[in-house]
């Protein structure tokens, strides 16, 4: 049974996904996976492909990885500004 603040913590999840790819996402716990975007399409997210989800975020918003410095280019958003530092 889902409690009020298992609610919340679904609600702020999907928040901050939208945030980073602009999509909609739903939770599915059997298995453990991740639906991004219209059902239909079928773009999953999973353990196995976890890593390939970090790293696209991480070109997506020009942050350098791990053991590299981090730049911050002029044209960067203020959120994206804001993770990097």
């Amino acid at each position: 049974m889902m409690t009020a603040l298992d609610n919340q913590v679904n609600t702020l999840t999907k928040e901050a996904f939208k945030f980073f790819i602009h999509e909609d996402v739903i939770f599915l716990l059997d298995p453990a996976q991740i639906i991004i975007g219209p059902l239909e399409e079928k773009h999953i997210m999973n353990e196995e492909n976890f890593y390939d989800f970090q790293r696209i975020l991480r070109r997506m918003y020009f942050l350098e990885q791990e053991g590299e410095d981090i730049i911050i280019h002029e044209n960067d958003s203020i959120a994206v500004k804001n993770m990097k530092i």
